[in-house]
Order: C-alpha cells, then structure tokens, then sequence
C-alpha cells in the first residue's frame, strides 16, 4: 500500500496516510491558501509538498516575497 505524507513549509505534516485522494485534497487546499494568504499567516506563501513513498509527487513553491522591509526573495524553508 502506498504511502502519502503532505507538507506545509510553515506548519509541517499537513497530512500522513495511504489514502491518495486525501492527500490531494489536503495539498490542493493548502495550495490555494498559500496563494490567497497574505502576511503572516500560516499559509502565506509557503512552500506545498506532497510524498508519495517518501518521493516528491507534487510540489508548489510560491513565487518570490517581499517583506515589509522592501526586500524580495525567495522564501527560505528549514525542515
């Protein structure tokens, strides 16, 4: 049986189990927050990814932030 572990740069383990379709929807729902967040919420432009036995599937990186500093770049995740 496959397994699948979804991850929320900001949150971490979104999702972990071996029902694929969850995983999607749990990704897709997360996606569209990160998109839609702004500021510092816990969504907010952060990276998605989902694992399929333990290799990417699917993977959302958003585009580049700016701070409230004026700075742009890409967001930098720690796992």
């Amino acid at each position: 049986m496959r397994q699948y572990e979804v991850i929320v740069g900001t949150m971490g383990t979104l999702y972990e189990g071996t029902d694929g379709l969850a995983a999607l929807t749990r990704y897709m729902d997360a996606v569209r927050r990160s998109e839609r967040s702004s500021g510092r919420g816990p969504y907010a432009g952060t990276q998605v990814t989902v694992f399929r036995d333990n290799l990417i599937w699917y993977d959302h990186r958003p585009a580049l932030v700016t701070t409230a500093t004026g700075l742009t770049h890409y967001p930098v995740l720690y796992y």
